[in-house]
């Protein structure tokens, strides 16, 4: 879509940072702001929005947003919420209107709870693992290509915080996501003090070792400054779970590789929940999407996809990928 390749065409790779494993690089450029809004933590703060379950009894994939406020809302893919029946993370991003009630698609990452510890739900701190948010959004791509809501498998995320919870040997009474993040995270947070944002930095790209992680773009600096501890969290909780030990030269090909092979991705549009236009990218490869307005891109992630037979490299994949675009493109 052109819409993308003309974002992200408009960007550059700053000097990477690198701290222990993870390495992150920082995207620049102008802030393309089409629409005046606020991030969940700021309409929470100001006691504009809440969030709920959607009746008394519950529903474990969906929950209730009303936004009372005179700005529109944005809520982060993957990003955590507390309380209510039981945690849950965003299964896409979401840009509520102003004066509005929807439904937002949720995924649990709290199995063993279904009772109320507070009514209303409350952000946390952290957003969905790195690893977890690009099966999510596989699995969320696939569901909406199939004419269906757009849903994980919730069972396939249960598994997911399970093993992380093994890996990790967390023990949690509720078999809940937060405590993962909770009982590491003075180890989690040096991370987060590693990596500050930059003069004119809208985006950031981090690589585990040698292999690209993930991705996320927003259309402002604002908005990346209230979201980058959140997302340092998510791709800290795969770095000290990996084994990938090598950082080298590569990284920086990888991450420009990475970046060229997502620009160029066949793309499938879907209204959006809320405000403006959902774009999913299509293929094996690389999961993801884009949440547009007015012609603006207001959020962007991408994760390569881990092959089901083996573990080929993240730059050997995107590679892989460019190709077989190439392919298409001149057949």
């Amino acid at each position: 879509m052109q819409t993308i390749e003309n974002r992200i065409n408009e960007l550059h790779l700053g000097d990477p940072v690198t701290f222990r494993k993870l390495t992150m690089f920082p995207l620049k450029g102008q802030g393309e702001p089409s629409i005046d809004y606020l991030t969940l933590d700021e309409a929470l703060s100001a006691e504009t929005a809440g969030i709920s379950e959607v009746s008394r009894s519950g529903s474990v994939s969906g929950l209730k947003f009303l936004n009372d406020g005179d700005k529109p809302v944005f809520l982060l893919d993957g990003e955590e919420l507390i309380g209510a029946k039981q945690n849950r993370i965003l299964n896409l991003s979401v840009l509520v209107p102003e004066h509005a009630e929807i439904i937002i698609p949720v995924s649990c990452v709290e199995r063993g709870r279904w009772s109320y510890n507070s009514e209303g739900m409350r952000t946390s701190n952290r957003s969905y693992f790195s690893e977890g948010r690009a099966k999510k959004a596989r699995m969320v791509s696939a569901s909406l290509g199939n004419s269906m809501p757009a849903m994980s498998d919730q069972c396939e995320v249960w598994h997911d915080v399970a093993r992380k919870s093994a890996s990790f040997r967390v023990r949690s009474d509720s078999d809940a996501m937060s405590d993962i993040f909770e009982q590491h995270s003075s180890r989690i947070d040096e991370f987060v003090d590693a990596f500050q944002q930059e003069d004119n930095q809208v985006g950031a790209l981090f690589s585990i070792g040698d292999n690209v992680a993930g991705v996320d773009i927003f259309d402002k600096t604002s908005t990346l400054r209230h979201l980058l501890p959140k997302l340092v969290r998510s791709y800290a909780l795969d770095a000290l779970d990996s084994n990938f030990v090598t950082i080298s030269d590569n990284a920086e090909k990888a991450a420009d590789e990475f970046l060229t092979v997502v620009r160029s991705l066949e793309t499938r549009p879907f209204p959006a929940i809320g405000m403006g236009e959902d774009v999913r990218f299509a293929g094996d490869a690389i999961a993801g999407g884009a949440l547009l307005n007015d012609g603006a891109v207001t959020h962007l992630c991408a994760f390569p996809l881990k092959p089901e037979a083996d573990d080929v490299s993240s730059f050997t994949r995107s590679r892989m990928a460019r190709a077989s675009f190439r392919r298409r493109a001149h057949s």
